[in-house]
Parts: structure tokens; sequence; C-alpha cells
């Protein structure tokens, strides 16, 4: 009878032990992309131990260690699929839309799985990934108040912006001025996917409460791109994501039978509608509503044309093929005439025009300036921008005090 025992204890022990080894093995594979897992191993060890330990113990004192079979079940159809799951890099989260289909209405299919929820402006970059600062915006943490020394630039935008050319600003400017009392900061309010409609919410949300000195306006191309579900004007904010999403956000197994059942549902619903994310009268509204907003902080605006290679290059096949556009012509006709509105528009007082369509076309190495798609700026061309836009500020916004050298009153 006590060699039954102990043989079933001796089982019981293995199967315990061979499941949190397996789990421990598949963290110690996930701590090389992130030292949080760390934490992680530390609890399967301490549980690995204390397990075998009061195994032991129950087993002297006559009482059922049964539990630890059951923690051993649990962990091997529950934690080892997940860990498996992140250490094969399998991500769905773009299925979430169809959880909360209005989260990400206006956000085109493919691009939803990068982002997280936001009430106000849709989505926004997860605050938790490196890079990412607590309003969910690309870069460091915004410090308010702000600094004493510091001349503080936003930078509204989409993805172009998001990209990196504020960073060449800011190097720009602070080479010029380099007199030691002051300091240009550059903050990116820019978001793969973002409009002027969420660059007129971003200025209200932020026109006061991060206390700029300058606000750089680059907004029309996922402006005039045909429209998901609803235009942005119409589509109702998400509000809170809820518990659901959260836990499926960061939950690998429950995307990957989510994946499962899609097609046995239907698959995702794409709807494309015969309208334009941002139609060209309420384009102008929303400029003339980010410029007013600053305009009560007396904050100056510059507002910039986006520059593209289609005008001489041609415009890429995919944009029709798609569905960003109807026609390779649409595209030309739509961009040119969303330019002359921000044309229109800078004409105000106390706003400036940096014409970079004009600027950046008549370069003659376009195709060192784009990427292929025409739209985004190689490296090379994000620091041309960058350097065309701290020139711009340096000559007609910056305020002559600060490019003199701080004169000692001692």
């Amino acid at each position: 009878m006590d060699s039954e025992k102990k043989k079933n204890l001796r089982i019981t022990k293995a199967i315990y032990s061979f499941s949190l080894i397996v789990s421990i093995l598949l963290s110690v594979v996930l701590l090389f992309s992130s030292a949080k897992w760390l934490i992680m191993i530390a609890i399967l060890a301490a549980l690995f131990f204390l397990g075998i330990r009061v195994a032991d113990v129950l087993d002297r004192c006559g009482k059922s260690y049964s539990w630890l079979l059951t923690i051993a079940v649990l962990n091997l159809f529950i934690i080892v699929p997940e860990l498996s799951l992140r250490v094969a890099g399998f991500s769905y989260v773009s299925g979430i839309a169809n959880m909360a289909e209005e989260q990400f209405a206006v956000l085109r299919p493919e691009a939803r799985s990068i982002f997280v929820p936001d009430k106000n402006l849709f989505w926004k970059l997860p605050p938790s990934n490196e890079n990412v600062n607590s309003f969910g915006f690309p870069d460091k943490e915004i410090e308010i108040p702000k600094p004493a020394n510091v001349y503080r630039i936003l930078f509204l935008g989409d993805s172009v912006t998001q990209l990196g050319y504020p960073r060449f600003v800011e190097r720009f400017l602070n080479m010029l001025l380099g007199n030691g009392h002051v300091y240009v900061e550059c903050v990116t309010m820019a978001v793969a996917g973002y409009s002027s409609y969420q660059g007129k919410i971003m200025a209200r949300l932020y026109a006061e409460k991060f206390q700029p000195d300058l606000a750089v306006v680059f907004f029309g191309w996922n402006d005039h791109w045909q429209a998901y579900g609803s235009i942005d004007s119409e589509t109702k904010s998400p509000g809170d994501p809820g518990l659901m999403w959260h836990i499926y956000h960061n939950s690998r197994l429950l995307q990957f039978f989510f994946k499962l059942t899609r097609p046995i549902a239907g698959g995702e619903k794409v709807e494309i509608i015969d309208e334009v994310r941002v139609p060209i009268n309420e384009y102008e509204e929303n400029l003339e509503a980010i410029e007013s907003r600053f305009e009560r902080h007396e904050v100056p605006v510059i507002f910039i044309t986006a520059p593209t290679s289609y005008y001489r290059l041609g415009v890429p096949d995919y944009l029709v093929k798609n569905q960003y556009a109807k026609s390779k012509q649409a595209v030309i006709e739509l961009h040119s005439n969303y330019n002359d509105v921000v044309r229109g528009v800078a004409a105000d007082e106390n706003t400036y025009l940096l014409d970079l369509e004009k600027r950046i076309g008549s370069l003659n190495n376009l195709e060192d300036i784009f990427l292929n798609d025409g739209i985004h700026f190689t490296l090379v061309g994000t620091e041309v921008v960058g350097n065309i836009i701290g020139e711009y500020i340096y000559k007609n916004v910056l305020p002559d005090s600060l490019k003199q050298p701080e004169i000692s009153t001692e």
C-alpha cells in the first residue's frame, strides 16, 4: 500500500514538474525580448519548488495532494499554449474590431492591429510600447509644466510626421541657436492614419495643456482616402474599450481561437463607402478649428502642404487596387485640391504657410526624397524636410530674442 502511495506521489510530482518546467523554459525564451518575463519565471519557479515541497508534507500527513494535478493540467492547457504562441510571435489583435466595431471604424482593417482604442481620437499607439509616451504619441514623455528654458513646438500630423522629421527640426534649430539659454523641443503629436478631424481633437485637448510656443500642422493624405463605414465626423466615439477588450488584447490564446472561428462567423466586416474620410468642406473647417484653438492661447500656427512625387513620377497602382481612391486621376485631383485648402486657411492672420508641395516638387531628385509610395519620406528625405521646416521656423517665426546670446547683467 505504501509503495502504491509513493508511486502515485512520484507520478503526480513528475506531471507537475514537467508542466511547470515547460512554462519556465518558454518564459526564458521570452526573456530575450523583454526583462518583464523575469517576474513570470520567478512566479513559476516558486510554484514549482513550493508545490513539490507541499506535496511531500501533505503525503506524510496523509492528506490529498491531487490539486497539484489540477494546477498541472491548467498550466498545460492555458499557460503553455499562451507562452508558445508568444514565442512564435503570433498576434491577431485586428480581430478585436469585430468585438467593438466602432472602435476602429474609420481605420483600414490591415492597420488596426498596432493600435489601441481611444475614446477621443479613435485610436492611439499603445503607451506600454517602447518609445511611446503616456499620451499614446511617439517619443519621450511630455513634461508638464513646460520647463522655463524650453521653446516647445507641437507637430500635429499623420504617419508622415510620425516617421521622424520633427527630430531633424529639433536638431537643426538647436544647432543654429547654440546659445545655451533656450532649448527647442519638438513634440510629435502624430499617429498613422490620423486625419485633420483627429488634429482638431488634439488641438482641443492639448493646445493649452502642453503649453506650446508654436504649432505645425501637416495633414491631407488620410483626409482624402476612401472612408470605411463612415466619414470621420460621423464616427461614434468608442468610449472605454472595456475589460473584455483588454483581456483579449493581452491574450494570444484568445486571439488564436478568435482567428479560428472567424471563417465560421463570416470573416471581418469591411465596408468602403462612396465618401472620403474628411470631405473637403470639413477639411477646411477642421484646419480653421485647429488654428482658432491655438489662437486662443496666442500660439502661432504653421500649415504645411503635403508634398508628393505623384505629379512627376505617377501614382502607384496599389492605391486604386486597395481602394484608397477610385482612380489615379482622382488621387492627383483630390490631393491638389486639399493642398489648395491649406493655402487658403493659411492666409489668415497669425498663421504661416510652408508650401512644401511646391518646394519639394521643384527638386530634381524625388526618387531620393520619397519612398515608393510617393507619400512618406526616405531617411534622406526626412532630413531634407526637417531642415527645410527648421530653416523656415528660424527665419519666419522664431522670436529674435531667442536668437541672441544670453546677456549677463552682472
